[in-house]
């Protein structure tokens, strides 16, 4: 094996498996739920059979992920080529305040409108939804409890500390016993 390699992928697969660690205790700037979620609303807009998904299955203070669909009548499909605008605003303020934001179908999931929402703090919000589809406009209003965000874990964080710091330790050790014991090699010739 070459000088140096074998430091180099010990160094790697530390790295590699200290990082989904690390990563893990981040919070999620979005969140994706790919058409998952808990229901909300199920029931009759207007000429419509709709259904909201939200996830987190507790809406927190941060972003939640919000899934819309729609159909024009019972057993009938899903429709695909509608448009689906969202308000979000705290109960109390005027519910349609400020600019909606678009709800997007994608080509893998064309029956399912998504978008992520920022909340910004906890308590009960209104989330005013206006589909238009075939048979014209609806509009719903659906309340949702937000919560406030999670604590930063930091038990977790101690314990991955407490794991995975003598692992680095003993991996750097390795690394300087080589490249000394290489450099005694080498001054020897």
């Amino acid at each position: 094996m070459f000088p140096g390699v074998r430091s180099f992928l010990l160094g790697a697969a530390l790295l590699v498996g200290a990082a989904p660690g690390v990563l893990s205790l981040l919070p999620p700037s979005t969140v994706a739920a790919n058409g998952r979620g808990t229901v909300v609303f199920q029931g009759t807009v207007g000429p419509y059979q709709a259904q909201v998904l939200v996830f987190p299955p507790t809406p927190r203070v941060g972003s939640i992920h919000l899934t819309v669909r729609f159909q024009e009548g019972q057993g009938s499909r899903y429709i695909s080529d509608g448009t689906v605008l969202v308000w979000a605003t705290p109960l109390g303020q005027p519910p349609d305040q400020g600019m909606p934001a678009q709800a997007r179908n994608t080509l893998l999931a064309p029956t399912d409108y998504e978008i992520d929402l920022p909340m910004p703090t906890a308590g009960r919000w209104l989330l005013t939804l206006q589909l238009e589809g075939p048979q014209g406009p609806a509009r719903l209003e659906v309340p949702l409890d937000v919560k406030e965000a999670k604590a930063f874990p930091w038990v977790a964080a101690a314990i991955m500390a407490a794991v995975l710091g003598p692992l680095v330790l003993w991996g750097l050790y390795r690394i300087r016993r080589e490249d000394r014991g290489r450099t005694r090699r080498q001054e020897s010739r």
